[in-house]
């Protein structure tokens, strides 16, 4: 039992370095200005990591009623894999493309060239 607590910890912990969530929660505790933000942060990120696990874990418990373990296994690490792929597939096209668009130059309202739909001054 304090074998697979130990797997999914790791495995949870490892996958969560760097993640979008963990920036996210870092984000919003260095901008708390509220007395114990940072608290606030932590436990509300926490919470939902919590929730999203406990309905992976039933949503799992129950596939693998339905369905071999074995194939569940097989399926996640082939999507683990395709996703994987296509993520650094996006990043090496990103990073292979060069920026070709350039913002439009801010005007100030009534500036020549901006439609204020009057023609009254």
């Amino acid at each position: 039992m304090l074998s697979l607590f130990l797997k999914a910890f790791g495995l949870i912990f490892l996958a969560e370095m760097g993640d979008k969530t963990q920036i996210s929660a870092l984000a919003l505790a260095a901008s708390a200005k509220v007395p114990y933000g940072k608290l606030l942060v932590f436990l509300g990120s926490a919470l939902a990591l919590i929730l999203t696990s406990a309905i992976a874990a039933v949503f799992g418990e129950a596939l693998s009623r339905c369905i071999n373990p074995k194939w569940v296994k097989m399926a996640s690490g082939i999507l683990f894999l395709v996703f994987g792929v296509l993520f650094l597939q996006e990043a090496f096209t990103m990073r292979a493309e060069p920026a070709t668009e350039t913002p439009p130059a801010a005007e100030a309202p009534g500036e020549p060239g901006q439609d204020s739909g009057t023609d009254a001054p």
